[in-house]
Parts: structure tokens; sequence; C-alpha cells
């Protein structure tokens, strides 16, 4: 019981740092994020047109940093995963191929504006080149979680959640300020009424509670993965699955539940909201976490009643 309240206070202490980051560094724009790209490739731009050499340095560096992501392709151990360095490299190149020679995008896709061309480019490449690591990386730690002992899956299973935790403050603070500004500027006196930014804000709130109580879902796996590893078929192990089962239904009803209220509140407060989200779909992340964690408790119970019948017939 103290080690799953250490661990639930780790997680709000994560979201908790999440949503005070995205307070103080504020909603990012786009220009914040392809600026620096766009510099960068007028120097490069600049360079090459200066000299041979400043030709050759430029193509130099471009091909470096190309080859950047393919340097994993040199560690042992690799996989069908690694391929996508490959697709990361070759990201790279087209991303900062165009950054340097603005007007040949411009000419090939007919619009008029190579700067503008040079900010929309960086945008995309730069989303691209991103996800393509991230979705590497994540492969490469699935692998090497099938590989690890279970010892260490309560642990991993932590760390997830407190990580998700944090992601979600992050996400959901930077999600408000974003939505209040929009209504803010959408609205003819500048700025938006008390009342419409209190319910903006506690519609994003509602928006986020059911992923939080995905973290709990995760908290509660890793706890019972760390009893069935000490006694899989112990009485208190079977009765923990139970609690948890139970947990998990709960936690399935309020994640459909809120999803209802949130479209509720919209309805009875039409008239002083600026922007409406009515949600059909539902949360599948949490349900689903909840029905596998539910599915598992109960095959538990049903492998202790075995395991019980095997020892009396012996």
């Amino acid at each position: 019981m103290v080690q799953t309240k250490k661990n639930g206070i780790a997680a709000a202490g994560a979201f908790l740092l999440g949503c005070i980051l995205a307070a103080l560094l504020g909603a990012p724009s786009a220009d914040n994020l392809t600026q620096p790209l766009v510099i960068f490739g007028r120097f490069l731009r600049q360079m090459s047109l200066g000299s041979a050499s400043g030709n050759a340095g430029a193509w130099a560096i471009v091909i470096g940093l190309s080859a950047l992501p393919m340097l994993g392709l040199l560690r042992k151990g690799r996989s069908q995963a690694d391929l996508l360095l490959l697709l990361g490299g070759a990201e790279m190149f087209a991303m900062l191929y165009f950054l340097v020679n603005p007007t040949r995008a411009s000419q090939m896709l007919g619009w008029m504006d190579a700067d503008m061309i040079a900010k929309s480019w960086a945008l995309v490449s730069l989303g691209s080149f991103a996800g393509t690591m991230v979705c590497w990386l994540l492969l490469r730690l699935l692998r090497r979680l099938s590989r690890e002992p279970a010892e260490r899956l309560p642990l991993f299973l932590f760390w997830t959640a407190v990580f998700y935790a944090f992601l979600l403050g992050y996400s959901g603070v930077q999600g408000m300020e974003t939505t209040l500004q929009g209504l803010a500027q959408g609205s003819s006196q500048g700025r938006l009424p008390t009342g419409s930014q209190a319910m903006a804000v506690l519609l994003q709130l509602l928006t986020l509670i059911p992923d939080l109580l995905g973290v709990w879902v995760i908290l509660l796996a890793g706890k019972l993965t760390l009893a069935l590893e000490k006694a899989p078929f112990a009485g208190e192990t079977v009765m923990l699955a139970e609690r948890i089962s139970k947990h998990t239904v709960g936690i399935a009803k309020a994640t459909l539940l809120l999803t209802v209220l949130m479209n509720a509140v919209q309805m009875g407060f039409f008239s002083i909201l600026l922007n409406v989200r009515v949600k059909i779909q539902i949360p599948l992340l949490t349900l689903v976490l909840c029905a596998v964690l539910m599915l598992l408790c109960k095959y538990f119970r049903r492998a202790k009643e075995v395991s019980d019948d095997s020892a009396s017939i012996i």
C-alpha cells in the first residue's frame, strides 16, 4: 500500500511538473520551431554561393548531418526497426536541401514566395523527421523490453505512467492556453468573458481526467505485476487481483460518464461558450487498458483455482 501511494505521488508530481513547465514556457508557435532552421538554411545558402570551397563545405555539412541518424546502424544487435534510420537520414537530407534551395521548391510547387515555402517546409520536414526518430526509439525500447527479465516490468510500467502523466500535464496546459488565445482572437471584444474562460478551463480538465485515469490503470498494472513476480498463486495476490479488477471496472465507468458529462455541460452552458467540442467517440486507450487488466485479473483468479485443484489431487 505504501509503495502504491509513493507511485501515485510520483505520477501526480510529474503531472504538476508538466503543468508548471507548460505555463512557464507558454504555447510554442510555428515560428519558434521553424525560424532556427530557416536561418540555418540561409547560412548554408550564403556559404554555398560564396565560393567553391564554401559550396563544398555546405555540402559536407548537409551530408554529415544527414548521416547522423544512420550511425545507429553501427551498433550491435541491429533489427528491422533500424531501417527507420535510413528513412530518417533521407528526411534530414531533404529537409536541409530544400531549406538551402527554397527557390527550387518554389519552382516545383508553382509558388512565388520562397520564404513562405521555407517556413512551411521546415515545419513539415521537422515533424516528419522527429516522428520517424521517436518511432525508432520506441521500437528499440520494446525490443529491449522483450529481452529483459520479467522482474523489470513493474519498473517499466512505473516510469511509463510517470512520463505519461508529465506529457498530459504539459500538453493539457498548452492546449488550454492555445484554446484561450484562439477564442480571444475570435471574439469581437478581443478578450474572453470570465464565464467563457472558466468553462473553457473546465472542459479542458474534463478532457484530461479520462487520460489521468489511464495513468492510474498503468500504476495498478505495475502493482499487480510486482505481486505476481513475488507469489503468483498466493491468496494475497488473488485478493489483490480482485480489488484491481473492481477498480478497473469503476475507472471504465467513470471514463464513460465523464465523456457524457462534458457534452452535457456544453449543452447546459451553450450561451456562454465560444467554442463547442462535442465528443461522440469514447476514450479507447483508458477503456482498453481497463479491459485488459480486468481480464488479466480474472485469468489469475482462475489460474489460482486450477493450482489449488492440482495441489489437492497430488
